[in-house]
C-alpha cells in the first residue's frame, strides 16, 4: 500500500512540476513580447530602369516580375534607380547565386563581390550566398549601375532573377529570422533525415562489432545523411551557418551525387540477376564520375556546378531505371519484400509529380513535396530495418545459447575441451619467435576416492569448488576443463614474474578456502612458458607443464596431503 502511495505521489509531483514550468514559460513569453520590438521588418526594394546584355548596346526595360531576355547570355548591366530610399547605415542585402556583382551609385563604386582573387582558384564562381553592405545613404533619385556576371550559362536566368527578387533593406538578424520561419519545414526535414542516418550508422557499427554487418544499413544511412545534407543546403540561410560559398556549392552537388549513389546501392540489394548488376554498375559509374569531377575541380579545369545539368539528367534517368527494375521484379517474382518496396517507391514518384505540378501551375510552393515523400519513404524503410535488426538480435541470442552449450562445460560453466582445442589451434597458427604464452596444468587430487567413498555428487562438488578457486585467480575466459579432474589455464602475453605472482595468489586462495569451509581440497599444478629458442611446438610447452604438474602431485602425496572430505561438505 505504501509502495503504491509513493508511486502516485512521485507521478503527481512530476505533473505539477511540468505544469508550473509551462505556466512560467507562458508568463515570461507574454511579458517579453511587451518589450520586444517585432514591428520592424526588412523592406523589399526593386531596381527600376533598363539593362543591356553582354556587350550589346540594345536596351531592354526591366518589368515588374523581373523576367529577362537572356538567351543563354551570362552578363547584364542594369542602369536605373532603386524604388525607395536606402537610409544611411541601413543594410542592403542581396542573394548572389554564383554571381559576380558590382554596384555603383552616382558613378561611385559602393559594393563588389566575386572579383578575381577574392575566392578560391578551384571554382569558376564565388558561390551561392547572401551578401550585404552598409548604405552610405542612397535616394530614389540617385543613378545606380549594377553589373551582374555568371560564370555559367545554363541557369543564368534563375540566378539573375533571384538577385533582382531578393533585394532587402534592413538588418541581417531580421532576414535570418524571416528565412528560418519561411523554411522551417525544410530545415526540420533535413535535420530529421541527418539524425535518422546517424542513428542507423551507430546501429550498423554495433552490428559490425557483433560480426553481423548489413550492407542495407550502410546504404540506408548514407542515403539518409546525403539527402538531409542536400535538403539543408538552402542558400537563403547557408551563409550564416557556414560562410564559405564555394564550399557550400561543392557540398550541394556532392550530396546530390552521393544521394544517387546510395539510392542505387540500396535498391540493388533487394534485386537479383541482371537488374541488380545494372544498378551496381550505375552506382560504380557515379563513383567514377565523382572522382573525375573532383579532379577537374582541384586542377581548376571545371567545377562541380559545370556538371549540374548533366547531374539533373542522370538523376531523372536513373530514377526511372530504378523504378522499372523494381516494378518488373515485383511483377515477375512476386516476392513480398520487393512488392512492398515497389509500392513505397510510388510515394517518391507522387512527391516528384506534386512538385512538378506546383512548379508549373504556381498554385503552391514547390520543392517541399519531394522532401516530404522522401521522409515518408525513409521512415518506412527505417521501420523495416528495425524489424530486421530485431530478427538479427533474436538470432544472435540463439547462437549465443548454442555457443554456450557447445563451448562451456555443463558442470562447472568454464570453457570445455572443444573451446580448448580451438584456442590451441589459434596459438599454433600464430606461433612465432615473438609469441609469449604460458601453460598451467592443474589436477584435482583424490577425485576417484571421493567418488568411490562419498558418491559422484560429492565428486562433482569437488570439481566445481576447484574450478571456482582457479577462476577466482585467473581470467575465467582463460580456464579450460579438458578432462575429469584436469584443468588448463592458457596465459597469453604474460611474463614469468606475473604468472609467478598468480600462482602464489592461487595457493593463498586454496588455503583460505579450506580454512573457511573446513575442507581439505588438494590441487596439483605445473607451469611451462614458451621458449622460442628451444620449443618447436605447442605440444612441447604443454608436455613440460604436464610433467611439472605430475612432479608437484608426487610431492603432495609424499607430504601425505591426501585429505579426507567429510560427507555433506
Amino acid at each position: 500500500m505504501k509502495k503504491n502511495l509513493f508511486k502516485k505521489l512521485f507521478v503527481l509531483s512530476i505533473i505539477i512540476t511540468v505544469l508550473l514550468t509551462l505556466i512560467s514559460l507562458g508568463i515570461i513569453l507574454r511579458s517579453d513580447k511587451k518589450y520586444t520590438n517585432n514591428k520592424e521588418k526588412n523592406e523589399k526594394v526593386k531596381i527600376l530602369g533598363e539593362y543591356t546584355i553582354n556587350d550589346s548596346k540594345e536596351k531592354y526595360t526591366l518589368n515588374n516580375n523581373n523576367s529577362l531576355k537572356l538567351e543563354g547570355n551570362n552578363k547584364i548591366v542594369i542602369k536605373g534607380h532603386f524604388s525607395s530610399d536606402i537610409p544611411k547605415n541601413k543594410m542592403l542585402m542581396m542573394r548572389t547565386d554564383n554571381l559576380k556583382v558590382k554596384i555603383f551609385v552616382n558613378n561611385k563604386k559602393v559594393f563588389g563581390f566575386g572579383e578575381e582573387g577574392t575566392y578560391t582558384r578551384f571554382s569558376k564562381s564565388p558561390g551561392n550566398c547572401w551578401n550585404s553592405f552598409v548604405s552610405p545613404g542612397i535616394s530614389r533619385e540617385d543613378n545606380v549601375i549594377i553589373e551582374l556576371y555568371n560564370a555559367y550559362t545554363d541557369h543564368v536566368e534563375f540566378t539573375f532573377t533571384s538577385f533582382l527578387d531578393n533585394l532587402y533593406v534592413g538588418y541581417e538578424s531580421i532576414l535570418i529570422v524571416d528565412n528560418i520561419k519561411g523554411k522551417f519545414i525544410n530545415y526540420l526535414i533535413s535535420i530529421f533525415l541527418i539524425c535518422l542516418g546517424i542513428i542507423v550508422s551507430v546501429i550498423s557499427y554495433i552490428l559490425f562489432k557483433m560480426k553481423r554487418s548489413m550492407l542495407k544499413l550502410i546504404c540506408f544511412s548514407g542515403l539518409s545523411i546525403s539527402t538531409g545534407i542536400w535538403s539543408f543546403i538552402d542558400f537563403d540561410l547557408q551563409r550564416y551557418f557556414t560562410p564559405y560559398p564555394v564550399f557550400n556549392n561543392s557540398i550541394d552537388v556532392l550530396a546530390l551525387l552521393f544521394m544517387i549513389f546510395f539510392s542505387l546501392g540500396y535498391y540493388a540489394l533487394f534485386l537479383t540477376d541482371i537488374r541488380k548488376n545494372v544498378l551496381l554498375g550505375l552506382a560504380q559509374a557515379i563513383l567514377i564520375f565523382i572522382t573525375y569531377s573532383t579532379i577537374m575541380q582541384l586542377i581548376g579545369a571545371n567545377d562541380y556546378y559545370d556538371y549540374l545539368k548533366f547531374i539533373q539528367i542522370i538523376c531523372g534517368s536513373f530514377s526511372v531505371i530504378i523504378l522499372v527494375c523494381t516494378v518488373y521484379e515485383a511483377r515477375v517474382f512476386k516476392e513480398k519484400e520487393i512488392v512492398k518496396l515497389s509500392i513505397y517507391s510510388v510515394i517518391l514518384l507522387i512527391g516528384v509529380l506534386a512538385d512538378a505540378i506546383c512548379n508549373l501551375t504556381e498554385i503552391m510552393p514547390y520543392a517541399i513535396w519531394f522532401r516530404l515523400s522522401f521522409v515518408i519513404f525513409l521512415s518506412i524503410q527505417f521501420i523495416r530495418i528495425l524489424r530486421d535488426i530485431k530478427n538479427i538480435i533474436i538470432e544472435n541470442a540463439k547462437l549465443d545459447v548454442l555457443r554456450e552449450i557447445a563451448y562451456k562445460d555443463a558442470l562447472t560453466g568454464i570453457n570445455n575441451r572443444r573451446a580448448y582445442l580451438e584456442q590451441v589451434e589459434k596459438l599454433k597458427s600464430d606461433l612465432s619467435s615473438t609469441s609469449i604464452f604460458s601453460i598451467i596444468v592443474f589436477d584435482v587430487n583424490d577425485l576417484k576416492k571421493v567418488n568411490d567413498m562419498l558418491g559422484h555428487e560429492a565428486g562433482d562438488k569437488l570439481i566445481i569448488d576447484s574450478c571456482n578457486i582457479i577462476s577466482s585467480v585467473f581470467n575465467r575466459n582463460d580456464v579450460y576443463r579438458i578432462g575429469g579432474d584436469e584443468i588448463v589455464v592458457i596465459l597469453k602475453n604474460i611474463d614469468t614474474y606475473k604468472w609467478d605472482k598468480l600462482i602464489d595468489k592461487f595457493i593463498d586462495e586454496l588455503e583460505e578456502f579450506n580454512l573457511l569451509n573446513n575442507r581439505k581440497i588438494s590441487i596439483a599444478y605445473g607451469v611451462a612458458t614458451y621458449d622460442s629458442t628451444n620449443d618447436k611446438s605447442f605440444e612441447e610447452v604443454f608436455s613440460r607443464a604436464d610433467d611439472a604438474m605430475y612432479k608437484n602431485k608426487m610431492e603432495l602425496k609424499n607430504k601425505k596431503c591426501i585429505y579426507k572430505i567429510r560427507e555433506g561438505n
